[in-house]
């Protein structure tokens, strides 16, 4: 009993009440919840973001109790500069490595083995094993390390390269033309909604969007306000099902591009933007997933 008081108000003070019956149900008690590695968490907790905030306080919680632990390293260390070298962790070297690495990841490269294709399922999870490496191992991407796991995905799921390749054959040299215009097409943008922008809310936007000097900053301003002057005519139901509404600027804004500051949260996040769209018997649109403070 005094073993389960303590795992309770353990539980209490992480924010995560709800997993007392998880681990309940799975006979872990506080001096199995020492032993939990991230390969126990995934059978427990599911969802990604969910599981991501408590490895953080569990992690902590082990590193207090046990100093030394190596698991715990991989999460938050002193020696900050170890965790960031590619000498001691996976890094992205290896895309099949890490699928492999995982029974989820197993079935997905059994599945196209035997099928020679991949499900839509398969790709989301896919992604949520890249990204669930990518936060354990405390790793910073950058630009080259998407291409070289786009290079490494097509590689070991070459069917999924088709779209690309019919794109390149219909329009050749045209592939690459959104970044090469990029930059010329923000100069001109932004003089644009200086003259079309009419509506106070998306004017104060702008005004915002001319302080910033961060170019990943301005880049999600304007594709947010492009909203603006390309005004949404679709119409959704409300909630009781009855009454018709036009979809305003905020509405077209927050179904393009969805911001968040923690990549753990973006599951939450996407998780009550499609409550709210299911609720009214609308779906919820492929979004850009911005990420930043």
């Amino acid at each position: 009993m005094a073993e389960e008081c303590k795992l309770k108000s353990l539980l209490d003070e992480w924010e995560f009440p709800e997993m007392y019956s998880v681990l309940q149900e799975n006979e872990i008690t506080i001096n199995e919840l020492k032993h939990l590695t991230n390969e126990d968490l995934k059978e427990i907790i599911p969802v990604l973001g969910k599981r991501i905030r408590f490895r953080e306080k569990l992690f902590l919680w082990k590193e207090k109790i046990c100093p030394q632990s190596n698991e715990t390293l991989s999460v938050h260390s002193k020696v900050g500069t170890w965790l960031n070298s590619p000498a001691n962790s996976k890094g992205f070297n290896d895309i099949a490595q890490i699928l492999r690495s995982c029974g989820k990841g197993r079935a997905i490269v059994d599945y196209y083995t035997e099928n020679n294709q991949l499900l839509e399922s398969h790709r989301h999870d896919i992604i949520s094993i890249i990204l669930e490496e990518v936060v354990t191992s405390n790793c910073i991407l950058h630009i080259s390390d998407f291409t070289l796991i786009c290079e490494q995905i097509l590689s070991l799921f070459p069917n999924e390269n088709k779209i690309k390749s019919d794109f390149k054959l219909l329009y050749p040299d045209s592939e690459n033309l959104l970044y090469s215009k990029w930059e010329k097409f923000i100069n001109r943008i932004i003089d644009f909604f200086n003259s079309n922008i009419k509506d106070q809310a998306s004017r104060e936007e702008l005004a915002l969007c001319k302080q910033l000097s961060n170019k990943d900053s301005v880049n999600y301003m304007v594709i947010k306000l492009l909203n603006s002057v390309i005004k949404p005519t679709a119409r959704f139901k409300s909630q009781d099902g009855n009454v018709l509404k036009k979809f305003t600027i905020s509405d077209a804004q927050e179904s393009l591009t969805l911001h968040v500051t923690n990549l753990s949260d973006y599951e939450v996040k996407i998780n009550g933007l499609k409550e709210k769209y299911y609720a009214s018997s609308n779906t919820l649109q492929p979004i850009i997933i911005v990420v930043g403070a």
